[in-house]
């Protein structure tokens, strides 16, 4: 029987050493995957943080137009006020 028992608990070690393995080669996978996302989460911020800086750009680049287009038709009021007087006159 001592024989029997022996072989048995030689399967279960050989069986938790095979699951030992498995669980080592999931880790390392697993380690692995972790690493891959921090890179994409880098990335990602990176891109957001130049994302902010265009919009931030393109929105100083939309006030400054709207800016000179308010002072142009401004001008073009006031000129179009002084043809009109001009005529009067």
């Amino acid at each position: 029987m001592s024989s029997e028992a022996g072989t048995m608990e030689a399967e279960k070690v050989l069986k938790l050493k095979e699951k030992l393995s498995e669980c080592r080669l999931l880790r390392k996978q697993l380690l692995k995957e972790r690493e891959l996302w921090r890179i994409k989460e880098r990335k990602i911020k990176e891109l957001q943080e130049e994302l902010r800086v265009e919009i931030e750009a393109n929105s100083r680049a939309t006030s400054e137009f709207e800016e000179k287009k308010k002072t142009l038709k401004e001008a073009l009021q006031a000129k179009r006020q002084s043809v009109r007087q001009e005529g009067i006159g």
